[in-house]
């Protein structure tokens, strides 16, 4: 548990975290873990966001769930299940710098494509969606950071906004759901984590009602503004150019 002063950051954190995913249905751990691992051991501040993320399973997944193209989303979920072991187990054993740089130039990349007008055509079947989710469970087990490639790949479609992040929101609360108890397996659940974890939980809750209130189908363009802007500052906080 971090002192007095850094703790106050991290709870700060997991309240905007919150927010930002009732509002968009994406983008707390985004904003989270680049903030918490300056305190806290990577795997400790993954445990502990995954166990304050559960207040979402009440607050954004209902609404999210009829909305969703469940569907495609679940075979998403299936996929990425069975992959977050292997990255649970390379958050564990190997060197998080290394790590972090991998998954900055991954998703700084393909944020780069997109931004000059690149678009990730993954296709809409069993196979491609399989494929996406597979890859955001293994990223997401090693980093905690289970939503970039999905974000992207959702970029890519032209749903309304309201589709895009009720699949969004279903994808991460269910995934987030299923990766605390495999980090309990692995003995990457430790008390120190279960403990901040459960000091975060009521703030992460109340940000994602307060996000709720602020979001508006109508202006795709700020929804899609918004993942930009999130996926990129995460990019730029997470290169470990000054650890």
């Amino acid at each position: 548990m971090p002192p007095g002063p850094e703790l106050a950051v991290v709870l700060s954190a997991i309240l905007s975290a919150g927010t930002l995913y009732g509002f968009a249905g994406f983008g707390s751990a985004l904003l989270f873990l680049p903030i918490a691992t300056l305190f806290v051991a990577p795997p400790v501040a993954v445990a502990a966001f995954s166990i304050a993320s559960m207040g979402s399973v009440a607050t954004v997944l209902p609404g999210a769930w009829s909305q969703a193209d469940r569907r495609a989303t679940l075979v998403m979920v299936a996929a990425a299940t069975l992959t977050m072991p292997a990255g649970i187990w390379l958050l564990r054993h190997l060197d998080p710098v290394a790590v972090r740089w991998a998954v900055c130039g991954l998703v700084g990349g393909t944020l780069a494509a997109m931004a000059l007008g690149l678009r990730l055509a993954v296709g809409a079947g069993r196979a491609a969606r399989a494929a996406v989710g597979g890859l955001s469970g293994l990223v997401g087990g090693a980093t905690g950071l289970l939503g970039p490639i999905v974000i992207l790949v959702a970029l890519s479609d032209r749903s309304g906004a309201a589709v895009m992040r009720a699949n969004l929101a279903t994808f991460l609360t269910l995934l987030n759901a299923a990766l605390l108890p495999q980090l309990a397996v692995q003995g990457a659940l430790s008390a120190g984590a279960v403990g901040l974890g459960l000091l975060c939980l009521p703030l992460y809750t109340m940000g994602t009602l307060i996000g709720r209130r602020f979001f508006d189908p109508a202006r795709p363009r700020v929804h899609r503004a918004l993942a930009y802007g999130v996926v990129g500052v995460s990019v730029l906080i997470g290169l470990p150019l000054f650890d």
